[in-house]
């Protein structure tokens, strides 16, 4: 990630060398990184090596050489998830709804009825429409809230129509 500079020649060449390309991420990610970014780069996941990476206790900042880096907190009701966590559950159920929909394609692809081809054809060019404007390199977007949720509610509602046709 920080020594490699991801591109799309690098991807290529490590799957054309037979692997599967993941990201390995130290550090926070976001939303983006989680969700768009994932299926955009055709990464296969992300290893998040830092869940909870308090210097000495995870309460008090002020205590170590550094801060404390934890997705979630400790308690006696369970983990406190903090917004950093929030934001990448929220990418990884973007990932979802695109993984969601693209299976559903795939399923109607060898269909002969003109509706559904025509419904195939609409979600393909949401997921085309939505990846347009995202860069392999560099790994960053200025996307509002609202924005990714416009995004995430377009496929849901080419789910939605792809679903109705296979009942």
């Amino acid at each position: 990630n920080s020594g490699m500079k991801i591109n799309q020649a690098l991807i290529n060449r490590i799957k054309q060398a037979g692997s599967e390309p993941w990201f390995y991420r130290g550090g926070f990610g976001d939303r983006f990184l989680f969700g768009y970014y994932l299926w955009r780069a055709g990464l296969k996941g992300i290893l998040q090596w830092n869940y909870q990476l308090p210097t000495v206790d995870p309460y008090f900042d002020l205590d170590g050489a550094g801060s404390d880096y934890c997705l979630s907190y400790p308690s006696l009701e369970g983990p406190i998830n903090t917004p950093s966590f929030e934001r990448l559950k929220e990418g990884i159920d973007d990932y979802r709804y695109l993984h969601t929909l693209s299976n559903l394609i795939q399923r109607a692809n060898n269909s002969n009825n003109k509706d559904l081809i025509k419904k195939i054809k609409k979600a393909q060019d949401v997921i085309t429409a939505i990846m347009s404007d995202i860069s392999i390199e560099p790994i960053r977007n200025n996307w509002s809230y609202d924005k990714y949720n416009e995004r995430r509610w377009l496929l849901a509602q080419e789910i939605i129509e792809l679903r109705r046709s296979f009942k």
